[in-house]
């Protein structure tokens, strides 16, 4: 069957901030999408990173490759406590854009996968894949970087439903 995109919250900053949520998730969809057009105050990239229910124990893990066009890099780590979900350009006029796909996450016996990637388009590629080891069904995403959002970036977040 089809499935089809429902928006469930968007959010343009309109002051630069560190971190933002998205709180009250329904279980009433089979999957997540984060969308973000996002950039950062600071001097180099950062990291895009994810919490669910506002967990901060040490319950991520992660695979990432990312390149510039010249180098690449691929790590995984363990025991985090973020979902490390792309990489975070700096620049004023050249936003990363990301998708993130976090699937079956109101299921209440698995743990939760996310799939990312990101883009920063005079820069870096980055591809993640991430494992929330926790069974609850996620019902509120944070959303942070080291340094501060840029004003002007954009978070949409969507449910995936069956038609």
């Amino acid at each position: 069957m089809p499935k089809t995109y429902t928006l469930i919250a968007s959010q343009t900053l309109t002051t630069a901030t560190a971190s933002l949520d998205f709180n009250t998730i329904s279980g009433n969809y089979t999957d997540l999408v984060l969308q973000a057009l996002a950039s950062n105050n600071s001097s180099g990239a950062e990291s895009f990173r994810l919490r669910f229910n506002s967990d901060t124990g040490t319950n991520y893990s992660d695979i990432r490759m990312y390149g510039n066009g010249s180098t690449t890099v691929s790590n995984q780590r363990s025991n985090e406590s973020y979902a490390h979900a792309g990489i975070n350009g700096n620049s004023s006029t050249d936003f990363t854009v990301h998708t993130i796909n976090i699937q079956n996450y109101s299921n209440s016996t698995t743990y939760k996968s996310v799939i990312s990637s990101s883009s920063w388009a005079s820069n870096y590629v980055n591809a993640s894949v991430c494992l929330w080891r926790n069974t609850n069904a996620i019902t509120s995403i944070n959303i942070s970087c080291l340094a501060t959002f840029r004003i002007g970036s954009i978070f949409t977040l969507y449910g995936i439903e069956e038609a």
